[in-house]
């Protein structure tokens, strides 16, 4: 292993870890997996290789939060767990977000911040109660789940960070989706940094268990630079050395694709929120209170 092999947003290098299915809430974890510890060094000196997918990931997640806003009190204290370079925090920022706060454990990506952001952004690993008293309206974890060991405690530490009313809005990739299915161990998400991967079964019954109220799951649709895109595939590098000969305008022009993303979100209280936006196409899933979950968690079916 290399800094590159916890890089964010890197090229697919066919590595993962040995993932077991559990058959009660259907996701995929790592067994065995590596310590907090090493966990924390690896992404410490992990390096970044691109921000332009950030910022077109950033982008797409606030228009996400646009659809809960409006349901909120007010739009005071917001915290984003996996920040990187903090674009997210930007996007907060500029749609009226005020105390907005970031977490982000790899040095790189925050180095790159911008400067009006890098300042909100605590170069550490979340742990349970790092922010003391202090509470957040709201809580996002976007494309970080699926890297931490124990996200039942991570979700039920969010929990008890939010102010009344608040809520958590998680993004991470669905398993069962029918490309990942389709190219099996060659799909992007079989990836050494992931730890567990979900599907929305088992996201729901997460939250479930951490306590929240509301649950909902559904599928959210991305856009990301094309030649972003090609990547991505499990392609021969002579196709992505040849969609670098395209035009840069071309090159760089936003496709919307859905490739099996899930966002979930929980409330603090019963119908304190909901998603309104547009997040793809599919219905509303909801699980009841009563589910088991993940891991530790009770998964009786």
């Amino acid at each position: 292993l290399d800094a590159f092999a916890f890089a964010s947003r890197k090229e697919p290098d066919a590595m993962n870890l040995r993932m077991v299915e559990c058959r009660g809430c259907g996701v995929l974890f790592a067994t065995p997996a590596p310590t907090p510890e090493d966990l924390a060094n690896l992404y410490r000196s992990a390096s970044f290789d691109t921000a332009d997918a950030g910022d077109a990931a950033a982008r797409t997640y606030a228009g996400l939060v646009d659809g809960i806003a409006g349901r909120m009190p007010n739009r005071d204290g917001a915290l984003d767990i996996g920040t990187g370079t903090g674009s997210f925090l930007a996007e907060l920022l500029a749609r009226g977000w005020t105390n907005v706060r970031g977490v982000e454990p790899s040095e790189a990506p925050v180095a790159m911040a911008r400067p009006e952001v890098r300042g909100l952004i605590i170069p550490e690993v979340f742990r349970d109660g790092m922010f003391g008293d202090e509470r957040f309206r709201l809580v996002t974890c976007f494309q970080t789940m699926e890297h931490v060991p124990d996200p039942l405690a991570l979700a039920r530490s969010v929990r008890a960070t939010l102010k009344p009313g608040g809520a958590f809005m998680v993004v991470v990739h669905d398993r069962r989706f029918w490309l990942n299915r389709v190219l099996g161990r060659r799909s992007p998400i079989m990836d050494i940094e992931h730890l567990q991967l979900f599907c929305p079964r088992s996201l729901m019954r997460l939250l479930h268990q951490a306590g929240y109220q509301g649950v909902e799951v559904r599928p959210v649709t991305n856009a990301y630079p094309l030649e972003y895109w090609v990547r991505l595939l499990p392609l021969p590098r002579s196709a992505n050395a040849l969609v670098q000969r395209v035009p840069g305008p071309l090159r760089k022009r936003m496709v919307r694709v859905s490739v099996g993303n899930l966002i979930g979100l929980g409330g603090c209280e019963e119908g304190s929120v909901h998603i309104s936006c547009q997040t793809g196409r599919g219905t509303r899933c909801h699980s009841r209170p009563g589910d088991g979950a993940y891991l530790g968690i009770d998964c009786k079916r």
